[in-house]
């Protein structure tokens, strides 16, 4: 386990206990054999009973699994691409129908032209109605 797959809580004390578990561990590996366990241990010495082609077979077929789990996640990826897509242009129409609906794009320029011409009525100590237009 790794520090990009924490999912813990994000106060001190649930960090802390996180991180002593699993990062001050020492790290099993071909190098540092003392630092694994009995089952990795084992696994280790049975990888290293392989000759290199049949290692060799084992990282292609790694590989190949891999590149279909990509490939089945992009298409995936594609469909709620195409989904989303569809959703925001059904959004932004149904924006524009309302808009249109109220004539929002006026109404919004007249309500700011009356809101200027109030905030400069109230600078040059003025009063103004918004009756102007």
């Amino acid at each position: 386990m790794s520090a990009e797959t924490y999912d813990g809580g994000r106060n001190y004390d649930s960090m802390a206990a996180w991180a002593k578990e699993h990062i001050t561990k020492p790290i099993c590996s071909i190098h540092k054999i003392s630092n694994c366990n009995a089952p990795e241990k084992k696994m280790i010495e049975a990888l290293s009973a392989k000759p290199d082609d049949e290692l060799e077979a084992i990282i292609g077929k790694v590989e190949a699994r891999v590149k279909q789990h990509e490939k089945d996640f992009d298409a995936k990826v594609s469909v709620i691409q195409a989904q989303y897509d569809s959703m925001v242009q059904e959004f932004n129409k149904n924006l524009e129908l309302v808009k249109d609906e109220f004539n929002y794009k006026y109404v919004d320029q007249l309500l700011n032209i009356r809101r200027d011409a109030a905030a400069e009525a109230a600078a040059a100590g003025g009063s103004s109605s918004g009756d102007e237009l």
